[in-house]
């Protein structure tokens, strides 16, 4: 196999047009890569297939395919003729189904899309109600490509899948626990790749009946136009004839490239983790790269106009930025850009001069296509599918919900729970005793801070506390400084960031939680992951050496304020050891033998003991009450039980304050599906007329993130927006109650907050059962 590699771009701007560069994928035009040699992938004979035992159903010859799989069409061009909402969105209808997360299909008034908290399937939804026809189980995890043809739906899980789109009925699998990686079908025969069976495999739509297979590790959706096939592997990107499974040509790029190719009329458009690239359909030569961070995106084309989102540099930019680019097809050059600080790159489709652009944090947007001007932006709960277009609607999968988005003139659709209707309004609710407290009147602070140092250091340390109120205009602080007083370099070993990573606080006795005091060393270091909504939530897991130069002095504070979150009244300590060196005589980092030869090291002890107190009441006056009017009752096959309960009325101090549990009530350790958090991760609940009341769990909460007062008291960051986890499992302990505090604020863009009751709903699932749980919550 002759390969090509790519070259380095020039210039220093990523916006700059690159024609004439050809990036990774080779610096040698019109180098082809001709099959050749025994190496060469072969075509073998048909043999491997396992067709239902029931008659074959007849293909629909006029069956309508709307969307017929992964961005619109087999090239996944990402574009059709149909159009979608311009603008003011209105999501009329979304399923109560919740977990896994595919493309949807659309053909014949249904979409079809993938589902599924602790089993996935495959479900079907009428396009104008919502209501879902039929649900199918699979054995495996869901690819996040479907298919639909000529009255069949194709999925791909551990094996190759083939549905009546009608009914659901399984007609035929193919490569059994072959894990094939996504599935495109066109002129009835249904194509797919599995990296286990190292192989990529054609089959007869209809009945299941292998037509070939190809010895190529695939690892992407295939893309077949005019009788070729594109795919990448491990190895490269390869095209095949899609008639016979035949090596047309291959190339091996620097990097791999993880998301299914898009197919033009004569450029094939590659992504990875370093550019975007266009190659010759027929020859696989590079003819234009562009630079960015683009791994896992698939392109968008129409009208000559190639679109994409990913990470770039701006012209002034230190950092890549998320962005979505239009970038001309034939020269790479840029036509327009697009930034928003909630946007993580998906994969775009175009329709009727609109692109439509999925975020991995929970945004759908709708751009101009000529212009790159935002139409509008969606928010969700969850993480937001490719969509597909179709009947003038957008259809999105949500967190396994599949949502219709349709334009202004459409009638809402607001969160329901069948079945469920509010009791009366209680005349005084009865609240759970609490001793949550919301720091309306600041917080109170008795600190100590001691360091101890072995006696012959040659360095000093000190720890000091400051301050005794933390509230708007005030803060506890914890000054920490090592001098080294020696003639010699010393190395400082520690965690990230420098100097003493992560200073957090756990709560003394088991009454309190943990909390983590701040410092700027965070931001600057890049190895601390850190989140409005949770603070410092992860750090990478390095061990750093500082060299601290003679007489250098190395300081940092540390600050308890009212942006710490989960702070709360009560008893807290921090306590680490920290190591210092000195490299002895003729100590050389390669050579194995001297690098024992430390003459000296010494330790140093760090202390601080923080007692927070609350200084006054808070009760406030109650503006509303709080009341749990009506829950959902779990299946009785399910394993858990859950308990709401309202702790805190809203007053003009403090929003409300209200706690689900989550109780494994089996007597031995089970495993629960959620979509999200726990015990509960849906935050947003709605009312009848569309307004909204946010839930902010208890760790995410902090004094300063509140913006208002009363009523039109509402949180500054939206939680669920802040989220890009989807389902989850975990494992209960037998008796074990999994429970969290909520607070209760009206959403920013409906403040101030209102009466009402408000549905929240949730999907969970365990071995047995899945179901959408929730409960009615009345703003009395």
């Amino acid at each position: 196999m002759d390969r090509r590699r790519f070259c380095a771009l020039a210039g220093s701007s990523l916006l700059a047009g690159t024609a004439g560069c050809l990036g990774p994928f080779g610096d040698e035009p019109g180098v082809g890569s001709e099959p050749s040699g025994d190496a060469t992938p072969t075509a073998t004979p048909a043999g491997d297939r396992t067709p239902a035992e029931e008659p074959m159903p007849d293909p629909v010859p006029d069956y309508d395919a709307a969307w017929s799989g992964y961005q619109s069409d087999a090239a996944h061009t990402g574009t059709t003729a149909a159009s979608g909402p311009g603008e003011r969105p209105v999501v009329t209808w979304q399923t109560d189904t919740w977990g896994a997360v595919t493309s949807p299909a659309v053909g014949e008034g249904r979409a079809f899309f993938g589902t599924g908290l602790y089993h996935e399937r495959v479900g079907a939804a009428d396009l104008d109600t919502g209501e879902t026809a039929w649900t199918v189980g699979v054995d495996d995890e869901l690819q996040a490509t479907l298919g639909v043809a000529d009255g069949f739906v194709y999925a791909a899980a551990g094996s190759l899948y083939a549905f009546t789109a009608d009914d659901g009925q399984e007609v035929w699998t193919a490569m059994e626990h072959g894990e094939p990686e996504g599935v495109t079908v066109t002129d009835g025969v249904a194509y797919t790749a599995s990296r286990d069976r190292r192989q990529v495999a054609a089959f007869d739509a209809h009945d299941g009946e292998e037509l070939w297979t190809a010895d190529v590790t695939g690892i992407t959706t295939p893309a077949v136009r005019d009788d070729r096939l594109f795919l990448s592997s491990y190895s490269g990107i390869h095209a095949l004839d899609a008639t016979s499974g035949d090596i047309s040509w291959e190339i091996e790029p620097e990097e791999t490239v993880r998301a299914p190719l898009t197919v033009g009329e004569d450029l094939v458009y590659a992504t990875t983790r370093n550019a975007v690239t266009a190659l010759a359909a027929d020859s696989g030569d590079a003819v234009w790269s562009h630079d960015g961070r683009f791994r896992g995106v698939s392109p968008a084309l129409a009208d000559g106009i190639l679109y994409l989102s990913g990470y770039t540099n701006g012209d002034w930019a230190d950092e890549p930025a998320a962005r979505v680019l239009a970038l001309d097809t034939e020269t790479g050059d840029v036509e327009w850009t697009f930034e928003h600080e909630g946007l993580v790159p998906g994969s775009p489709v175009v329709a009727d001069g609109v692109v439509y652009v999925p975020s991995r944090r929970n945004w759908l947007y709708a751009l101009d296509a000529a212009t790159g001007d935002r139409r509008w932006a969606l928010p969700f709960g969850w993480s937001v599918s490719t969509p597909a277009v179709a009947d003038g609607r957008v259809y999105a999968n949500a967190g396994g919900r599949l949502t219709a988005i349709a334009g202004p003139d459409a009638e809402p659709a607001h969160d329901s729970l069948p079945g469920l209707e509010p009791a009366p309004y209680p005349a005084a609710p009865d609240y759970s005793a609490t001793e949550f407290y919301f720091g309306s009147a600041g917080y109170d602070v008795t600190a100590t801070a001691e360091a101890t140092v072995d006696e012959d250091a040659p360095f000093d340390v000190s720890l000091d506390a400051a301050g005794e109120v933390i509230d708007a205009d005030s803060e506890v602080g914890f000054e920490f400084a090592l001098h080294n007083r020696s003639d010699e370099e010393l190395g400082l070993m520690t965690g990230a960031p420098r100097p003493l990573g992560v200073v957090t606080f756990g709560g003394v006795d088991g009454t309190t939680g943990r909390i983590t005091a701040w410092t700027e060393a965070y931001e600057e270091s890049g190895h601390v992951h850190d989140t409005p909504h949770r603070g410092v939530t992860s750090v990478n897991a390095i061990g750093l050496s500082a060299t601290i130069e003679p007489d250098e002095r190395i300081e940092e504070t540390y600050t308890l304020s009212t942006a710490t979150h989960a702070i709360q009244p009560g008893s807290y300590e921090y306590s680490s050891t920290h190591h210092v060196s000195t490299d002895g005589p003729g100590f050389d980092d390669d050579d194995d033998d001297s690098r024992d030869q430390k003459t000296s090291d010494w330790q140093f002890e760090l202390t601080i003991e923080v007692e927070i107190t609350q200084p006054a009441p808070e009760a406030g006056e109650t503006l509303f009450d709080l009341a749990v009017m009506e829950a959902v009752t779990p299946p009785e096959a399910f394993v858990g039980e859950f308990e709401i309960t309202a702790l805190e009325p809203v007053t003009d101090r403090h929003p409300g304050l209200i706690e689900i549990a989550l109780t494994n009530q089996s007597d031995e350790r089970e495993l629960i599906a959620s979509q999200g958090g726990w015990p509960f991760g849906s935050y947003v609940g709605e009312a009848p007329d569309g307004s909204r009341v946010v839930l902010l769990r208890e760790d995410m909460f902090a004094p300063a993130y509140v913006r208002g007062d009363g009523p039109e008291a509402t949180p500054a960051f939206l939680p669920h927006m802040e989220r890009r986890r989807g389902g989850s499992v975990r494992g209960v302990d037998a008796g074990e109650t999994l429970s969290a505090r909520y607070l209760v604020f009206a959403h920013p863009d409906d403040a101030p907050l209102e009466s009402g009751t408000y549905t929240f709903k949730h999907g969970y699932a365990d071995r047995d059962v899945e179901f959408t749980s929730g409960f009615l919550l009345g703003v009395l």
